[in-house]
């Protein structure tokens, strides 16, 4: 309950603000991986090995991105441009990416041409939600066009269009964008 005189106000994400939550690839599909391993060949059948690889992929590229968003300019000075940074640390991959939904009656593995992964670290030097996308070899130049390219077209349509929700003034928000 808020007192006499007070108010509540609620951030919005320049991300949600700006509409890039209406175009990026991520938010299209309901779902993302929570989990991923290697298959190896063990004997005669197939094994999920997660050994290091959390280690060796996972920490490193979040807590590279960690870091270049620490370099990231906060506040430009009146009448500068903001600078749109996007974030897209991939994996790519030679073989195949399989995707596995753990929550059906029959999971069955289905071949994809990249899966994002996500998931929520805390710890002394790394929180947060973290991303990676796993890319095919052959998909990455789809992967470009398919799922950056209406990222990179809504950044246009606005430094175009609307130059005043990127240059540093105050504005009016239409809710209906």
């Amino acid at each position: 309950m808020l007192g006499k005189g007070s108010s509540n106000v609620q951030l919005t994400e320049p991300f949600h603000h700006l509409g890039f939550s209406k175009v990026h690839y991520a938010y299209q599909r309901p779902e993302k991986a929570v989990q991923f391993c290697r298959i190896d060949r063990k004997g005669s059948g197939w094994h999920a090995n997660h050994a290091g690889l959390y280690d060796a992929i996972f920490f490193p590229m979040a807590k590279a991105v960690n870091s270049r968003v620490k370099e990231v300019p906060r506040q430009p000075r009146d009448n500068e441009w903001h600078y749109l940074w996007f974030f897209v640390p991939l994996v790519v991959v030679s073989g195949d990416i399989f995707w596995v939904h753990s929550m059906q009656e029959t999971p069955a593995p289905e071949v994809r041409p990249y899966v994002t992964f996500r998931l929520q670290l805390r710890s002394k030097t790394l929180s947060g939600t973290f991303s990676i996308d796993f890319v095919r070899q052959d998909y990455l130049a789809e992967f470009e066009s398919a799922c950056l390219g209406s990222i990179a077209e809504r950044a246009a349509r606005l430094v175009n269009d609307e130059p005043d929700l990127i240059l540093k003034k105050e504005i009016a928000w239409d809710e209906t964008r």
